[in-house]
């Protein structure tokens, strides 16, 4: 399966999807390239304590 949260800010939903669910891919589109790229650091940051999170892809893109 594959997760996609549209207005994502830091992450936070697609680091708990991640985690606790069996997702192929979770995925985030966030406007705000500050919220985005601040979201990737954070889940970056703490992947080689849980893998899982190398699952995650956080992209800045406007959805019209």
């Amino acid at each position: 399966d594959v997760f996609l949260d549209a207005g994502s800010g830091v992450g936070n939903v697609l680091a708990q999807i991640a985690l606790q669910t069996q997702a192929f891919r979770v995925v985030g589109i966030e406007i705000q390239r500050d919220l985005a790229a601040r979201g990737m650091e954070l889940i970056a940051s703490r992947a080689s304590r849980f893998p899982h999170l190398r699952l995650v892809a956080l992209t800045t893109r406007v959805c019209r």
